[in-house]
């Protein structure tokens, strides 16, 4: 098992290099637009939404890490209970350090703004839970901003890597089928159904339900970390599901 993580890291490797650049140019970009506008007092520069990328980047390796690793492993005798661990390892390990990769990156962009105050560098989901940020010690805050950005970054992995394996064991039409379904169920048919047979109940009822889920009728983050943390065990569990039977095709 020891092997296929490595094996995992080793293939995942040069595209976070790649990542992790494009991210640092253009940090640097907004600081030297930041630096040569600094003596304009209405002029700012911002960057923010760092782990939206970096959730959207790990979607985006969880659809392309299943099938070639797949059949290498096999082919090398490893069991599919062994993948399914190695999986599971290595996915916590990548979300942790991009998750950790994230906030060193923050705390240098909170250090251009120091230096140089009209550059603006901030996290879109601490500041959907800024109040409580702020009502806490530095060292609650620390904890609770790496558990947040870790559960979001492992559910996002998670879903793409479910997402690949569906596609994987079920059919040509089933394929159809769901391609369809995950684009048009949720923004077209449940609204439309929602709209003309329930006066958008539906729709309210499933947007209060997010907003206890996600902390923000109370504004607490732990409530997001919970929902996206249990998320990803499901999703775990599916992946074992999918995995157990599945044939090199």
């Amino acid at each position: 098992m020891n092997k296929a993580i490595k094996y995992q890291w080793s293939d995942v490797k040069r595209t976070l290099c790649i990542y992790y650049s494009v991210i640092i140019l253009v940090v640097a970009f907004f600081f030297i637009v930041g630096m040569l506008t600094k003596n304009d007092g209405e002029t700012y520069s911002s960057f923010n939404g760092l782990e939206m990328c970096t959730g959207i980047f790990l979607f985006v390796v969880g659809l392309n890490s299943f099938k070639e690793q797949f059949f290498m492993f096999l082919q090398n005798g490893i069991s599919r209970k062994s993948i399914w661990k190695s999986r599971v390892v290595y996915s916590l390990s990548l979300c942790a350090f991009m998750a950790v990769a994230d906030m060193i990156l923050m705390a240098i962009g909170g250090l251009f703004h120091r230096i140089q105050p009209n550059l603006y560098f901030t996290s879109v989901l601490a500041g959907l839970y800024q109040d409580w940020f702020l009502q806490n010690n530095a060292v609650l805050v620390l904890l609770v901003k790496f558990l947040m950005f870790f559960a979001v970054y492992l559910a996002a992995f998670c879903a793409g890597y479910f997402i690949t394996m569906l596609y994987y064991r079920i059919g040509r039409r089933g394929k159809i089928a769901l391609s369809i379904g995950l684009w048009g169920v949720p923004f077209v048919g449940f609204p439309l159904v929602d709209d003309l047979l329930l006066n958008n109940r539906a729709s309210r009822f499933l947007l209060e339900q997010m907003f206890r889920l996600l902390g923000f009728n109370v504004g607490n983050p732990v409530p997001a970390i919970i929902t996206f943390l249990a998320v990803s065990i499901i999703l775990y569990g599916l992946w074992y599901l999918l995995g157990r039977r599945a044939v090199v095709k």
